[in-house]
């Protein structure tokens, strides 16, 4: 039951999430962060190519992430990829 739920559920509240704000980097993060532990490659390409069309600034991982020195000059997939890793599990 448990892995049903993961597995099905999930993935919906995360659709739910970006469609009611894709300026959200910290929901597009935990959405990729999902799918790798979780899901297979064609899906987390997917999810990168629709975070990159949707440039997110916003959340509470995202900004500090995105505007870190060290960052600068990152493109949002590679932003995305630091904040998926920053995310606790």
């Amino acid at each position: 039951m448990c892995a049903f739920v993961v597995l099905t559920i999930f993935p919906n509240r995360f659709e739910k999430a970006i469609s009611l704000d894709k300026d959200n980097g910290d929901a597009w993060a935990y959405y990729l962060k999902f799918e790798i532990q979780q899901g297979d490659e064609p899906a987390q390409k997917a999810i990168i190519e629709r975070c990159k069309a949707a440039d997110p600034h916003h959340g509470l991982v995202w900004p500090t992430v995105s505007k870190d020195v060290e960052n600068a000059g990152k493109n949002t997939v590679q932003i995305l990829g630091l904040v998926a890793a920053k995310l606790e599990s």
